[in-house]
């Protein structure tokens, strides 16, 4: 703490005695007493007694920490509890129902706003928590769809994350189901009636994005890549290495009873 020559009453009211000594009241306030017109001697006389009061401020709590350093908290609250009874029972004997009666309701609406603050803490704990936790679901039921979209219509597996991004941008989660919203709005797709889905997404990304997508490789190509024609459905060596692709292709390559292959380099 600074030791200035002019402190307010309150400031004085906080120092510690031994420092106090060092103040004479000075009008509204307090000012630093100086031996002999001597500022420094006396500044360096009111820091001494500051060091001293620390020490014994210092050495105080480490007595206290050693002598109740082995002290048991169940012991603490039964002696509590003891003290308690001790002081209602001599209240009783002089009388005084009134002051037990007082003491009693002060103890239970402290326990009462102790229970509430401790179930208000846990409460916002969960919110975050459940909050934290339909973020997440939201990400990955909407990720999953995006992807399930953009692997069906040929997208390049290392334009992935780029095209997540871009749909999150878009799609949120509402009645359980990603809707492409614009601010409040919902965006409808080609029937008026319905949001736009995540195909009709990522067909639209075809015409203004078409580096995110796999070139064609004709029609039989295509076909293939659809699952047509009794043939089988194919993935490039890069988009094989995407698991969530990989993951999609494969769940409906089970649906039509047929095979996922992986175009040679």
């Amino acid at each position: 703490m600074a030791l200035r020559k002019k402190i307010t009453a309150a400031e004085y009211a906080a120092l510690a005695d031994p420092i106090k000594a060092e103040y004479a009241a000075d009008g509204d306030g307090f000012a630093l007493q100086v031996d002999g017109g001597d500022d420094a001697a006396g500044l360096r006389k009111a820091l001494d007694a500051e060091r001293k009061a620390k020490r014994d401020a210092d050495a105080e709590l480490a007595r206290l920490r050693d002598e109740f350093k082995d002290l048991d908290p169940e012991a603490a609250r039964e002696a509590l509890k003891q003290k308690h009874e001790l002081e209602e029972a001599k209240l009783l004997k002089a009388g005084d129902v009134d002051q037990i009666v007082a003491k009693r309701t002060e103890a239970l609406m402290r326990d009462y706003e102790n229970m509430i603050a401790a179930a208000k803490r846990t409460e916002d704990e969960l919110r975050k928590t459940l909050d934290a936790t339909n973020e997440d679901l939201s990400k990955r039921v909407i990720d999953g769809a995006l992807m399930d979209a953009f692997t069906k219509a040929g997208g390049r597996s290392s334009a992935s994350e780029d095209v997540i991004l871009r749909g999150r941008q878009v799609y949120r989660m509402k009645d359980g189901k990603p809707v492409p919203m614009r601010g409040d709005e919902v965006i409808y797709g080609k029937d008026a009636g319905n949001p736009m889905s995540p195909e009709e997404w990522v067909a639209s990304l075809s015409q203004t994005a078409p580096h995110l997508f796999e070139p064609s490789g004709g029609g039989g190509a295509e076909n293939r890549r659809n699952g047509g024609g009794g043939g089988s459905f194919v993935l490039t060596r890069e988009q094989a290495r995407n698991p969530q692709a990989y993951a999609a292709m494969k769940e409906r390559a089970a649906k039509a009873g047929q095979q996922v292959e992986i175009q040679p380099q």
